[in-house]
C-alpha cells in the first residue's frame, strides 16, 4: 500500500508511512498500519474534503466495546490538505475529536492519513488505542484487539495481535470495532464546449434551390 500511496524515496526505497502525512525523514512513522479501504461505488470520484467520520468502538470490555467510542476524521482539511506529494492524489490527516462535528480539532493528534482520490483511510491503530485508553481505568492495555485460541490469555492486547493474531484476525478485530462510517462523496462532471466561427461573408448563404438562378446565387 505504501508503494502505491506514498510513493518511493531519493534512494527508490518505499517511503513508508508517516502518521502526519509527512515526507520528513525525521517524522513518526506508523509501524503497524490499519486500512480501510471504501468502494469506488460509495466515494464516487473522490471523497469529499473535511466530512470523512470515523467512529471506533475501544472499550476495554472486549465483548461490548461500543461502550466507549473514539471519533476521527479530516477535520480541518477543507482548507488544508496536501495535494502535491502522494503519487494517489489530494490526502488529508485524520485527527481524534470529541464528536464527529468538533469545530475544534483540527490541530489535535494526528492519527492516520485519508486520500481523497483513492478512498483509503491509514491508521496508526497504535497511537488510537493509546490515546483512547487514557481516560478509561487500566488504560490501553486493557484494550483487547483478537481473541485467541492458542495463547494464554487469550484475549490479546493490539501489541500482542500484532505479533500471535493472523491478519484476517486482525481486520476481523477491527470491522467489530468500526461503529459509523460518514463521508460525502463528490463526482466529476465534463463538459466540452465547441465554437463554430464563420466570416462576415460567408454565414448568410443559402443552398435552397428557390434562391437560385441559373445556378447563381440571388439571395444574400
Amino acid at each position: 500500500m505504501a508503494q502505491v500511496l506514498y510513493g518511493y524515496d531519493v534512494t527508490a526505497s518505499v517511503t513508508p508511512f508517516k502518521v502526519s502525512g509527512s515526507y520528513d525523514e525525521t517524522a513518526t512513522v506508523i509501524q503497524t498500519p490499519g486500512f480501510i479501504n471504501l468502494a469506488r461505488l460509495l466515494g464516487k470520484d473522490e471523497i469529499q474534503k473535511g466530512t470523512f467520520r470515523l467512529t471506533l468502538g475501544l472499550g476495554t470490555d472486549y465483548y461490548n466495546p461500543h461502550l466507549h467510542l473514539f471519533h476521527i476524521g479530516d477535520y480541518g482539511a477543507t482548507s488544508s490538505f496536501n495535494d502535491t506529494n502522494s503519487p494517489a492524489g489530494e490526502y488529508g490527516i485524520l485527527r481524534s475529536g470529541s464528536s464527529t462535528t468538533d469545530s475544534a480539532a483540527e490541530n489535535n493528534d494526528a492519527l492516520g492519513i485519508i486520500y481523497y482520490q483513492a478512498g483509503v483511510a491509514v491508521l496508526d491503530l497504535s497511537a488510537t488505542i493509546n490515546l483512547a485508553g487514557k481516560p478509561q481505568t487500566g488504560g490501553a492495555d486493557h484494550i483487547k484487539w483478537v481473541k485467541s485460541s492458542t495463547t494464554s490469555p487469550q484475549h490479546l492486547t493490539y501489541t500482542g495481535s500484532i505479533e500471535s493474531g493472523t491478519i484476517e484476525q486482525l481486520a476481523d478485530a477491527l470491522r467489530k470495532r468500526i461503529n459509523n462510517i460518514e463521508f460525502n462523496n463528490s463526482t466529476e462532471l465534463n463538459s466540452t464546449v465547441y465554437f463554430c466561427r464563420a466570416g462576415a461573408g460567408e454565414f448568410n448563404f443559402s443552398s435552397n434551390p428557390t434562391y437560385l438562378s441559373a445556378s447563381q446565387i440571388r439571395v444574400k
